[in-house]
C-alpha cells in the first residue's frame, strides 16, 4: 500500500508542478530572490569589510553562506516532509557532483568575478546560463529538442537582458571579471542538467540541501587554507549573510523541484528574469544606475516575459493538424497492441480535433509478433506441421507465411517444437533434448515456397548447439565409429566429424533472421551451459560437461579443413554475441546458416518499415504494459523510441504500471515523458465516495486492467495528458 501511495503522491506533485501558473509564480520567486543576492552580495562584502582583491575572504563569505543555506534546505525540508531527509548511500556521488558543479565552481567563479565587474554587467553575463543550460540538455544530453522556438524565445529574452542594462555597461572585459562570471555560468548550466537528472529518483530538496552543505564545506576549507578570514562581524552583516542562506535553500530547492517536473527549457528561460531582477534590485540598492525605472525598463522586463512565453509556448503542440504515430506493444493480459493502439488514437482524438493519427502494432519477438508483421500484408497463411519434439517424439508445430516483395516469408517460433512447456518438469535435462523439430519446420516452409526467413529463438529447452536442426537440414554429425550422434547435449560430447553432403540445397538461397534478445557467446562462464543450462534441469556437473562438450563443437565447426566449410561463415566464431541463445542454437543459425542476430524489435521495425512512417509526422508514442529497469533492454519501446528520435521526433510512453527501475527510463534521452495509467488511476481513486485508499484493494486496480476497461483508461489517460499538451 506504501508504494501505491508513493505513487500517488507522485503523480500529484507532478500534476501540480507541471501547472502554467505554477511554473510562472515558482520560478519567479526564484528569480527575485536570486537577483536580490547580485546587490546584496556586494553589500555584504562592504559590511564584512572584504576588499575587492581579498579572494580568499570572498571565498570564505560563499562557503559560510552555503553551510548555512545547506542546513536550513535539510531542516525546512525535513519539518514540512515530516521526516528526517538523509541521503541514500547512491545518492552520496551524486551530491558530490552537483556540490562541485552548482556550489563550488559556479559561485567560486561567480564571486570571483562580480568583485572584478559590476552587478549590471555581471547580470547581463549570467543570462547567458539560459543558452547554456537548453544547449547543453538538448544538445549533450539529450533530454529534449532544442528547436527554432527555444532558440527565437532564448534570444527575445537576452535582448531584454542586454536593453536594461544598455546605458550601464562598458565593454571592457577581464578573466579575473567577466570571464569568471561567464565561467560560473556553464557550471550552473551543467549543474542544472545533472540536478533535472538526479531528482527523477531523489528528493530535489534533500540534493540541494546536502550539495550545498558539502559545497560550502569545501568553499570555507579552501577559503581558510587561502588565509580568507572575516573581521567586521555585525548583526547587519550577519543579517545578511542569513538572508542569502536563505535566498539559496529556498530558490535552490523549488527550482531543483520545478526541473523535477518540467523539461529544462521550461523552466530554465525563467533565468532571464534573474538579472533583471538583480537590475532593478541594484538600481535601487547600490545606486548602479538610474534607468531601470524608466522606459527601457519597462520595454526590456516586456521583451523578457515574451521571450518566456515563446520558450514556453513551444511546449504545447498545435491541437490543429498535430500528426501522430502510435506504435505500442500488447499490454499483456489486457489489450494487443492493436488494441491498445487504438485506445490511444481515441485518447488523441478526443482531446486534439483535428489531430492525425496512424496506429502500427509493433512487438519485440514475443506476443503479437506475428500480428505486427502480417498485418495488411498478402497471402498470410497458418501453417501446421507434425515435427520432432524437443523429447523425441511427434508434437504439432504451426508457423505463418506472408507475401513481400522478396519473395514468401515465414514466421517461425522454435519454441513450437523445441520449447520449454513441450517438457514435463520431471522430464527436463538438456543433455537429452533436440532442436530436430526446428530444422523440420524449416524444411516444410522450404516446400512451401520460403526463402525469406524469421526465426524466434527464445523459450527453448535445449542445449544441443543447434545440430538437431542442422542434422533436420542434412549436416551429418558423426562419432568416432562413423554414426550419427544421438540428440542433445549428450550428441556434442561424441562429435569427431562434420559432414555436408546431404545439405539441402534450397539452404543457399535462403535468408535467416534471427530474433535473439541475448548478447551471451556459445561458450564459458557467459556461456549457453553456465548461464542458461540451470533452467532447463541441469545440475552443475552436467553444466561443466556441457560446456566441455560445446567448445569442442566449435572447434571442429572453426577449422579451416572442416568438411562443408564452404557452408560455413568465414568470419565468425563461438565468441560472437548471441550465439549462446537458446542453447547455441544462436550459433547453428549464425555460422551454418549465415543468419543475422538481432533483437526481435529491429527486425520487426526493419520488417514492417517503421523508419519510413516517422518522416511524416510530428509526434511518436509508444509503451508496453510494464515498463521498468528491462525496456531499455531491446523492449519495443526503446526500439521505437531510438528509430524516433534518429529523426529529432518528440517521443511520448504509457505504460498500464510503472516497475523498479522506471527511473531510467525517465532519465533516458530516448523518452520525452514517460506516463502510468495505474498512476493516473491512483490519482483520481480519492474522488470515488468516502472510501479510504487503504481500503482499496490491489485486486480492485488489477481488475481496471481487465481489457475493456482498460482500453477505456487508457484512453483517459491518453486524453488527459493530450489535452495538456
Amino acid at each position: 500500500m506504501k508504494r501505491l501511495d508513493d505513487m500517488k503522491k507522485h503523480t500529484i506533485n507532478e500534476r501540480w508542478m507541471q501547472k502554467t501558473v505554477v511554473v510562472w509564480l515558482g520560478a519567479m520567486l526564484c528569480c527575485f530572490l536570486w537577483g536580490s543576492a547580485f546587490p546584496c552580495i556586494k553589500i555584504g562584502y562592504e559590511l564584512f569589510g572584504i576588499a575587492g582583491t581579498d579572494t580568499a575572504t570572498q571565498i570564505l563569505f560563499a562557503g559560510i553562506r552555503f553551510i548555512l543555506a545547506g542546513i536550513l534546505a535539510v531542516g525546512i525540508g525535513s519539518l514540512l516532509q515530516g521526516r528526517l531527509l538523509l541521503p541514500e548511500k547512491q545518492a552520496c556521488g551524486k551530491i558530490l557532483w552537483l556540490s562541485l558543479l552548482q556550489t563550488v565552481l559556479q559561485y567560486l567563479f561567480f564571486y570571483i568575478g562580480l568583485a572584478h565587474t559590476s552587478g549590471v554587467k555581471a547580470s547581463i553575463i549570467e543570462a547567458v546560463n539560459v543558452f547554456v543550460a537548453i544547449l547543453v540538455a538538448g544538445l549533450i544530453f539529450r533530454q529534449e529538442k532544442v528547436d527554432a522556438q527555444k532558440l527565437l524565445g532564448c534570444l527575445v529574452g537576452f535582448a531584454g537582458v542586454v536593453l536594461i542594462n544598455l546605458n550601464g555597461v562598458d565593454f571592457r572585459m577581464s578573466f579575473s571579471g567577466e570571464g569568471a562570471i561567464f565561467l560560473s555560468t556553464v557550471a550552473y548550466a551543467f549543474s542544472s542538467v545533472f540536478l533535472k537528472r538526479y531528482s527523477a529518483k531523489h528528493d530535489p530538496v534533500m540534493l540541494s540541501g546536502y550539495q550545498f552543505i558539502a559545497g560550502g564545506l569545501i568553499l570555507s576549507l579552501l577559503g581558510l587554507l587561502m588565509g580568507g578570514r572575516l573581521q567586521r562581524i555585525s548583526l547587519a552583516a550577519v543579517g545578511i549573510l542569513v538572508y542569502l542562506a536563505i535566498v539559496s535553500a529556498v530558490a535552490y530547492s523549488l527550482w531543483g523541484m520545478l526541473l523535477k517536473y518540467n523539461p529544462i527549457s521550461r523552466v530554465a528561460v525563467f533565468g532571464f528574469m534573474n538579472p533583471v531582477f538583480g537590475v532593478l534590485l541594484s538600481a535601487l540598492l547600490l545606486k548602479e544606475n538610474d534607468q531601470a525605472f524608466g522606459v527601457l525598463g519597462i520595454a526590456s522586463l516586456l521583451l523578457v516575459c515574451l521571450g518566456i512565453y515563446i520558450v514556453n509556448r513551444g511546449k504545447k503542440t498545435s491541437k490543429q493538424g498535430t500528426r501522430y504515430l502510435v506504435a505500442v506493444d500488447s499490454y499483456k493480459g489486457s489489450m494487443t497492441s492493436l488494441e491498445a493502439g487504438n485506445a490511444i488514437a481515441a485518447g488523441i482524438r478526443e482531446a486534439q480535433l483535428g489531430a492525425a493519427v496512424q496506429v502500427v502494432p509493433v512487438a519485440d519477438g514475443g506476443e503479437g509478433t506475428v500480428e505486427a508483421l502480417t498485418r495488411n500484408r498478402q497471402g498470410v497463411e497458418q501453417c501446421h506441421c507434425q515435427v520432432t519434439g524437443p523429447l523425441g517424439t511427434t508434437v504439432d508445430a504451426a508457423y505463418t507465411i506472408y507475401n513481400t516483395e522478396r519473395g514468401k516469408t515465414a514466421i517461425i517460433e522454435m519454441a513450437s517444437a523445441a520449447g520449454l512447456p513441450l517438457v514435463p518438469e520431471e522430464q527436463r535435462n538438456p543433455l537429452h533434448t533436440t532442436t530436430y523439430g526446428v530444422g523440420e519446420m524449416i524444411r516444410h516452409a522450404i516446400e512451401k515456397g520460403c526463402r525469406q526467413f524469421i526465426i524466434g529463438i527464445g523459450g527453448s529447452a535445449t542445449n544441443d548447439g543447434g545440430i538437431g536442426m542442422l542434422q533436420a537440414l542434412g549436416w551429418h554429425f558423426t562419432d568416432a565409429q562413423g554414426h550419427e550422434v544421438g540428440y542433445g547435449a549428450e550428441g556434442l560430447e561424441r562429435i569427431t566429424a562434420i559432414s555436408s553432403e546431404d545439405v539441402l540445397p534450397e539452404l543457399a538461397a535462403c535468408e535467416f533472421r534471427i530474433a535473439c534478445d541475448v548478447r551471451n557467446p556459445l561458450t564459458g562462464v557467459q556461456g549457453c551451459s553456465y548461464v542458461f543450462a540451470p533452467q532447463k534441469g541441469a545440475d552443475e556437473s552436467m553444466v561443466e560437461r556441457m560446456d566441455q562438450a560445446m567448445m569442442r563443437y566449435a572447434v571442429l565447426t572453426e577449422q579451416p579443413a572442416a568438411d562443408g566449410a564452404e557452408y560455413l561463415r568465414p568470419d565468425g566464431d563461438h565468441r560472437t554475441p548471441g550465439t549462446g541463445a537458446a542453447g547455441g542454437l544462436g550459433y547453428a543459425f549464425y555460422m551454418y546458416l549465415h543468419g543475422t542476430l538481432k533483437p526481435g524489435i529491429d527486425i520487426v521495425l526493419e520488417e514492417i518499415d517503421l523508419q519510413s512512417m516517422l518522416s511524416d509526422v510530428d509526434c511518436v508514442i509508444t509503451g508496453e504494459g510494464r515498463m521498468d529497469a528491462q525496456t531499455l533492454m531491446g523492449k519495443t519501446p526503446a526500439g521505437v523510441a531510438e528509430l524516433a528520435k534518429k529523426q529529432g521526433k518528440t517521443v511520448l510512453a504509457f505504460a498500464g504500471c510503472f516497475g523498479d527501475g522506471i527511473e531510467m527510463c525517465k532519465n533516458s534521452p530516448l523518452f520525452d515523458a514517460c506516463y502510468s495509467v495505474t498512476e493516473y488511476l491512483e490519482a483520481g481513486l480519492n474522488g470515488q465516495g468516502s472510501r479510504s485508499r487503504q481500503e482499496l484493494e490491489a485486486e480492485e486496480l488489477e481488475k481496471r486492467l481487465e481489457t475493456e476497461q482498460a482500453i477505456r483508461n487508457l484512453t483517459a489517460c491518453v486524453r488527459s495528458v493530450a489535452s495538456d499538451r
